[in-house]
This record gives structure tokens, C-alpha cells and sequence, in this order.
């Protein structure tokens, strides 16, 4: 099991800026759930059903994904994360620079998801969870050590979970 990827405890008051939690987990190669509720018997060994909304075109749509139910990586291995607020573009993008061990880690699975996707020739997302909501599932273009960037449409993320994890993200500075 790898440990990981972020959890932060703020300076200040935790009923003002909560703990950021950040988790990094695979999406399954294969197989896709056949509702936003599946039932059990669906569900992958190994894996639990989470929702995100996706932009399909000019809607939104909540679309469900199997994660991993063990995250490839949690904990604390983020070194500092911010936001910049893309307004004209409507993006919100979230900087990630990871500690020395998180960064092992992240080169890691990044490299192994990488590996994956050339032998089966079928792209794997990564699944980012923040405080347990599953907020982007990328697929991994090259090999991630030292930082990241995710970048998050407005119109997609939810304005509460939007606000969540930018009040996060700010608790870290402090």
C-alpha cells in the first residue's frame, strides 16, 4: 500500500480552514460503471464508485468512475499547492509541488500508469481526489516528479467544491 500524497494541517482555527486531503488514485483501465449508483455486484474487486461532472459537449453531466478503494497514494508528501483563478479562460488551476518523497511516489505511478497504457494500448486516468470528492481524472501524458498542474473548468466543478478546495489550498499558506 503506498502512503502519500497529502494531507495538510492548517496554522489557523480547523472549523475556519479544514485539513486539505489530497489522494491520488487509478481509474479502472477497463471498465466503466453502468450508472451514477451501480449496484455492488458491478463493482470491481478493489475498486468503489465515484461521481464527478464531466463536460460532454456544451452540458455538464455527473459520470461515474470505478477508483481504486485504497488510494495509490495519500498522505503527507505535498510540499506546497496553490490556486490561480484563469478567470477569462473560466479555469480554475491548482499547483502542486510535492516533498521529496511525494515525488518518488508520483514518478512512480505516473511511470507505472504509463507502462500500462503501452502495453494494453488503452489510456488509464489518474483520479485526483480532494477531501474525498473526486475532482479530475486526467490521463497521464508523461512521466510527473517534482510538481503538477490541475486545472479544473468553473462550469464543471461545483461552485461549493470550487470554494472548498480553494479555502483549502489557501489553509496550506498558512
Amino acid at each position: 500500500m503506498a502512503q502519500g500524497c497529502g494531507s495538510a494541517e492548517p496554522a489557523n482555527n480547523e472549523k475556519q480552514n479544514p485539513p486539505i486531503k489530497f489522494e491520488f488514485s487509478k481509474i479502472h483501465r477497463y471498465k466503466k460503471p453502468s450508472s451514477l449508483n451501480p449496484p455492488a455486484s458491478e463493482i470491481p474487486d478493489s475498486y468503489k464508485a465515484m461521481v464527478m461532472n464531466v463536460k460532454k459537449g456544451d452540458n455538464i453531466v455527473p459520470t461515474a468512475f470505478y477508483v481504486k478503494s485504497v488510494p495509490d497514494i495519500s498522505g503527507n508528501i505535498i510540499k506546497t499547492a496553490h490556486i490561480e483563478n484563469n478567470g477569462a479562460e473560466g479555469h480554475i488551476i491548482i499547483n502542486i509541488e510535492f516533498t521529496d518523497e511525494g515525488a518518488k511516489m508520483i514518478e512512480k505511478l505516473t511511470k507505472e500508469i504509463l507502462d500500462e497504457d503501452i502495453a494494453t494500448n488503452i489510456k488509464q486516468p489518474l483520479g485526483v481526489i480532494i477531501n474525498g470528492k473526486l475532482i479530475s481524472t486526467p490521463h497521464i501524458q508523461s512521466v510527473i516528479s517534482k510538481s503538477c498542474q490541475i486545472v479544473l473548468l468553473k462550469s464543471v466543478c461545483q461552485e461549493s467544491t470550487c470554494h472548498e478546495i480553494v479555502k483549502a489550498i489557501k489553509a496550506l499558506k498558512n
